[in-house]
């Protein structure tokens, strides 16, 4: 478990391998919260790092699973933000979560409002873009911050990986479609939902492993 202070307005949580990272922007939205099983580690950490919960006042989930979605329940006064094709799922499906492979319970699975590509979110110094990039679920996205060419990118992709396609909801094709999306953009910062960030020349470092699953994954 770690804090590391990733720009002066983005903090990012790391709470092990089946938690998703946690990213608190200005000190007042906070991107994925965790499976939540260690809510108290979690609020620690936040306190040692300066962050005042109390004034946290929205959480965007990057997709519905349970190890990004299980904390909501962390952050009470909180609304919460998914895509409106996760939250019909999440709707419909509770297994879709994967909360039973975690071991825990849903213990908030209530979406305030629900997004969709292009929406923007807006904290005191960011402007974000919401990127829809179905594939890992069928309303993943994507933040992307044009002005500081940053991307927060769930479980779409990683520094090294690229997500997997093969759990509820998951599609080969909607992958390319949405790694194509994603090397459209403009972007120097990687910040994925696990494992560590790619602080500068991101879009160029995640180019061959992209190009290789492209590479896989196309019919020949």
């Amino acid at each position: 478990m770690r804090v590391e202070e990733i720009t002066d307005s983005i903090t990012m949580i790391y709470m092990g391998k089946l938690d998703s990272n946690v990213y608190v922007v200005d000190d007042e939205l906070v991107i994925d919260t965790t499976t939540g099983l260690l809510h108290g580690q979690l609020l620690e950490l936040m306190k040692k790092a300066g962050i005042d919960t109390n004034k946290i006042e929205r959480i965007i989930n990057t997709h519905l699973h349970f190890d990004h979605m299980g904390g909501n329940f962390i952050f009470e006064k909180a609304l919460v933000g998914m895509h409106f094709k996760d939250a019909e799922l999440l709707k419909k499906n509770k297994e879709a979560t994967y909360y039973h492979f975690f071991g825990g319970e849903i213990k908030r699975d209530s979406v305030d409002f629900l997004l969709q590509d292009g929406d923007r979110i807006k904290t005191a110094n960011h402007k974000f873009v919401v990127v829809h990039t179905p594939g890992h679920t069928p309303g993943s996205i994507c933040l992307y911050e044009p002005d500081k060419k940053i991307l927060i990118s769930g479980d779409t992709l990683f520094h090294h990986t690229i997500g997997r396609t093969d759990l509820i909801g998951g599609s080969d094709e909607d992958m390319l479609k949405s790694l194509e999306k994603i090397l459209s953009l403009e972007f120097e910062m990687l910040l994925p939902g696990h494992g560590r960030a790619i602080m500068r020349n991101a879009k160029r470092k995640i180019l061959e492993c992209v190009r290789a699953y492209e590479a896989c994954e196309i019919p020949s």
